[in-house]
């Protein structure tokens, strides 16, 4: 299959689960990467605010970096589950968790299918070393009574389709399993962190971590926002993701910057009907708009 097209989805589904959550580095990071679809909203994020979080996660320092990455079992990304477990599908009908929609017009030919099984992640909450790396990030402490907590995150089945010029991403949401209490108070440290920019700190603190809405990330000055209709989507370009990439340091290499910034495929993410898109290819943007208003 085509891995470019893959990965291109991959940092699509990324940036909606994980672009906006800041890098406290702790394993409730990625449990508080909830986006359960139900609505779309979006939280507007600059280059700038991107380029303040890098820094401030930059100046952590290497052995406590070795130390989380070693103890946090949530590490991987929605796009990197996704990646690392597609598996060959033989038929729509074959796929359970949901059913699969197709565009049926703006692609060629009969698409090739895959699929990425659910899976569950689960950790037991330690809050020593989470007020640890909160205190880092200037962030209030969460209370020690909360230790012990087991918290599940589920990363929800995904359906590829493979077109000959498109491909298609169809997911549901990440689904968190903890106590509401503990899951409120998680959230109410982490958008108390003062390396986090202000502005993006109070639109982070205004939602609810129980919310089923998705927040997209609008990143000022890149991507476009696409009428669908019924919904509205978001276009973003590799060469879009490429200045986001480019403003992280070690996010990606010299050579796969300088492929994105040369790439002239592009993304559109949107929700509809609790199921999360995202469609790829080398196509103007009236053709991607085109192709996903004829999804059935």
């Amino acid at each position: 299959m085509k891995k470019k097209y893959i990965a291109m989805l991959s940092a699509a589904a990324i940036a909606v689960g994980t672009l906006f959550i800041p890098p406290v580095q702790a394993a409730a990071v990625s449990a508080l990467s909830v986006f359960r679809v139900a609505d779309t909203k979006t939280i507007t994020i600059s280059l700038t605010d991107i380029q303040s979080l890098a820094a401030n996660a930059k100046q952590q320092s290497a052995q406590a970096t070795k130390q989380t990455a070693q103890s946090d079992p949530l590490s991987g990304s929605l796009g990197s589950v996704i990646q690392s477990n597609v598996k060959p599908l033989a038929s729509a009908k074959n796929f359970t968790a949901f059913r699969i929609n197709l565009p049926t017009s703006g692609a060629q030919g009969t698409p090739k299918l895959y699929a990425a099984a659910s899976q569950t992640r689960t950790f037991t909450l330690d809050t020593t070393a989470l007020n640890a790396a909160l205190a880092k990030a200037g962030a209030s402490a969460v209370s020690d009574a909360y230790n012990g907590t087991k918290i599940s995150v589920v990363t929800p089945a995904a359906a590829i389709a493979e077109y000959s010029d498109l491909t298609l991403l169809e997911t549901q949401g990440v689904y968190v399993n903890a106590p509401a209490k503990e899951l409120n108070a998680l959230w109410s440290s982490l958008t108390s962190a003062t390396v986090i920019p202000s502005d993006l700190r109070a639109q982070l603190a205004a939602i609810d971590p129980s919310t089923r809405d998705v927040y997209l990330p609008v990143i000022e000055g890149l991507g476009r926002a696409a009428d669908l209709g019924v919904t509205t989507g978001y276009l973003y370009s590799a060469k879009d993701l490429a200045q986001v990439a480019s403003s992280i340091p070690n996010l990606a290499d010299a050579a796969a910057l300088s492929k994105l910034q040369g790439d002239n495929t592009s993304v559109l993410i949107w929700t509809k009907d609790g199921i999360l898109y995202a469609l790829a290819g080398k196509k103007s943007d009236s053709a991607l708009v085109q192709a996903a208003r004829s999804i059935r």
